[in-house]
């Protein structure tokens, strides 16, 4: 028999949960991540629906719109409208049957449609630089801010920061691609130049993920996680630093390591 969990959006749900540590079986409550399906539509043309963690809607879209290569800039949105899980969108000018696009259902992590990046040549200027210890230190952000990740285990975050370090943004998702999407349009929100700035992720970094970060404009892309030999293609051709295994004292860069000042 299904049992229903949960008709709300909450971020997590206690679960009744029979736990064996090899001795002896009890039962306890548990914090499960919840997931909702989120249907974005553009000018009430539904464009995609995906399962997302209920949270950071509005900046969500925001995000995803931008890093999915939909927009360019926020200031093409003219309003964001919620209604439960239904997010309608108003961008003027913009027609989505224009771009031959039918309503794409997709999992958490899987790219879509709109999520090619063979397209994207325009290289990303120099300018911008860090030193390798903000580099280490975004990557224990990732771990210190996911703070469902501790509670359930569920989640990915992600995590935008400056060149001092200082954290601009954060957000978690259950599946990465949704996280980064998240804090872009968090940052967004606040009016950050995303030039000036660093993603930090949890997740591994294949094509479709360092092209969301290169359409929202951000120089530098880190993981404690793998790049995909794509994702490395793609960030040598536009001049994007990547950055895998980060874990101090040690990273791997397969990109642009010009812009990073490296330190003991």
């Amino acid at each position: 028999m299904h049992t229903q969990l949960t008709s709300h959006h909450e971020i997590t749900m206690p679960v009744d949960v029979t736990k064996f540590d090899g001795k002896k079986a009890v039962i306890q409550k548990e914090e499960v991540c919840t997931e909702e399906t989120a249907t974005i539509l553009i000018n009430g043309t539904p464009i995609v629906s995906l399962a997302i963690t209920p949270q950071y809607l509005k900046p969500f879209v925001c995000g995803h719109l931008i890093c999915e290569g939909w927009i360019r800039s926020k200031d093409e949105i003219s309003s964001i409208s919620v209604n439960g899980m239904l997010i309608d969108v108003t961008i003027p000018g913009l027609d989505p049957q224009d771009k031959q696009v039918g309503t794409e259902v997709r999992s958490s992590g899987c790219p879509g449609r709109r999520g090619t990046w063979g397209e994207i040549e325009q290289a990303i200027p120099d300018g911008f630089l860090v030193s390798s210890n903000v580099i280490f230190a975004a990557g224990k952000k990732v771990n210190e801010l996911a703070t469902i990740w501790q509670k359930t285990g569920g989640t990915h975050c992600s995590v935008i920061m400056d060149s001092f370090g200082d954290v601009i943004a954060t957000a978690e998702d259950m599946g990465r691609h949704s996280s980064v999407d998240k804090a872009v349009g968090l940052a967004l929100q606040k009016g950050v130049d995303l030039s000036r700035a660093l993603l930090a992720c949890s997740g591994r970094l294949p094509a479709d993920m360092v092209a969301k970060g290169i359409r929202a404009g951000i120089p530098i892309i880190v993981s404690h996680n793998a790049p995909f030999i794509h994702g490395i293609e793609l960030a040598r051709r536009v001049n994007v630093t990547l950055a895998g295994f980060v874990r101090p004292p040690r990273m791997n860069i397969y990109s642009a390591p010009q812009r990073i000042r490296f330190e003991e």
